[in-house]
């Protein structure tokens, strides 16, 4: 019976994708310790002797677990007051996942499917409705003010429809039976929205997926050592990248206007400027995990008056920084490794990456690694110049994420 309550809880993931985003994280804590209860009374019988008992451990993913301890050791020498709280709900978040998909693996086979079916609705549930809520400011433009205390998602349309590409192209792997040209109407239909929508970051999540898919389709080797060439070299080589575009203005003498409007090109220009001289004066170990956070340089009123040869970039700067910090958060990938975890943390992270690339290349098969592909360059594109690592919702709507592919996966081996 507690077995399953945490899926029935785990079927809510749909709903909260669709309506109230920030919900992750709760119903993540319901459904994680609900599997947590479940696993300690129904425990493995362990073999006689201490030697069958080593052996029959799982090999562990070292590279992987020594990243995610320097993550968290970070907090020891970080600079923001929110360190401990930020590793205490990823561990969190690590623990509960891990969980539920330990528990899944306990099911029987029949029951695998059955629960993998009924998740893999919600979640197609959840992703229709969102896209169908997400560009109401085309069709119903004052839909945000009448519905604002009723309706979550129309407060959180960018968090939603941000995380939605990552769960779409799961959701479309695990159907298999659905045709081609039905799958690519949906794909279609979801560059559309996101283009429609207000949220910039989904529009981005989507064109990458795409194009990632594409490439899985032609060679996933050859998609893999694209995406993580393109990020290994982009943050490693981040400081002097943005710290050279804003000496050489390269987003007024090369951006288009449509990023200097509506991507405030300048302004960013500016904060990965700040967020790039101050990830190089601590080049090895960083300012620790969430230190991008509402960061408060030293020198900020020198940075400010770098930009007094264009008086209205510097009265917005002077606005938006009154409170002290240099921005609520990096908004760039790359920069947040760099500056939170320096070269030595960062180079541990890439490693765990392409760890976990190079497995993925050699146990997913051909039909279905191009979603997974897409799925990654989409979760890729949400930080690269959008959200933090750290928000509570993002970290939760990752475990799910993985617990989604986990469980999805279980259909495709039913189906061969």
């Amino acid at each position: 019976m507690i077995k399953q309550s945490s899926f029935l809880i785990l079927l809510l993931i749909g709903p909260v994708l669709a309506l109230a985003t920030k919900g992750f994280a709760v119903v993540l804590a319901l459904s994680g310790l609900t599997a947590l209860v479940a696993l300690s009374l129904h425990r493995p019988v362990w073999a006689a002797n201490w030697r069958d008992k080593w052996r029959s451990l799982p090999v562990l993913p070292v590279l992987p677990l020594a990243a995610l301890g320097y993550i968290l050791a970070s907090a020891f020498w970080g600079i923001s007051e929110r360190a401990f709280d930020t590793t205490t709900r990823l561990i969190l978040v690590v623990g509960f996942s891990g969980a539920l998909i330990a528990l899944f693996n306990t099911l029987p086979d029949d029951a695998k499917t059955r629960w993998a079916r009924a998740l893999r609705w919600s979640v197609g549930l959840g992703i229709f409705v969102a896209l169908a809520v997400g560009p109401h400011n085309v069709y119903w433009p004052d839909a945000s003010e009448m519905a604002r205390d009723y309706f979550e998602l129309l407060r959180q349309v960018n968090n939603s429809l941000t995380v939605l590409p990552a769960f779409l192209f799961i959701f479309l792997g695990s159907w298999q039976g659905a045709r081609k040209w039905l799958q690519a109407a949906i794909i279609a239909a979801a560059c559309l929205i996101t283009l429609l929508s207000q949220s910039q970051t989904s529009l981005l999540a989507m064109l990458l997926a795409v194009t990632a898919f594409g490439l899985a389709t032609i060679s996933t080797r050859l998609c893999r050592h694209l995406i993580f060439a393109s990020l290994a070299v982009c943050t490693l080589a981040a400081p002097f990248i943005f710290s050279t575009a804003y000496q050489e203005k390269w987003v007024a003498n090369y951006a288009p206007d449509i990023v200097v409007e509506r991507g405030a090109g300048e302004i960013r220009e500016w904060i990965y400027y700040v967020y790039a001289e101050e990830a190089v004066k601590k080049p090895v170990f960083g300012h620790g995990i969430n230190g991008t956070k509402n960061f408060v340089p030293a020198d900020l009123g020198a940075y400010v008056a770098l930009t007094g040869d264009d008086p209205v970039l510097q009265d917005s700067i002077v606005s938006a920084t009154q409170s002290g910090a240099a921005a609520a958060h990096a908004h760039n990938l790359f920069l947040q490794l760099i500056f939170e975890f320096g070269y030595l943390g960062t180079v541990l992270i890439l490693a765990a990456i392409w760890r976990f690339f190079a497995r993925l290349d050699r146990h997913a098969d051909a039909q279905n690694a191009p979603y997974y592909w897409a799925s990654i360059a989409a979760c890729l594109a949400t930080v690269l110049f959008g959200l933090t690592l750290w928000h509570s919702w993002f970290m939760t709507a990752m475990g799910y994420l993985v617990i989604f592919a986990r469980m999805s996966a279980e259909l495709g081996l039913r189906a061969r």
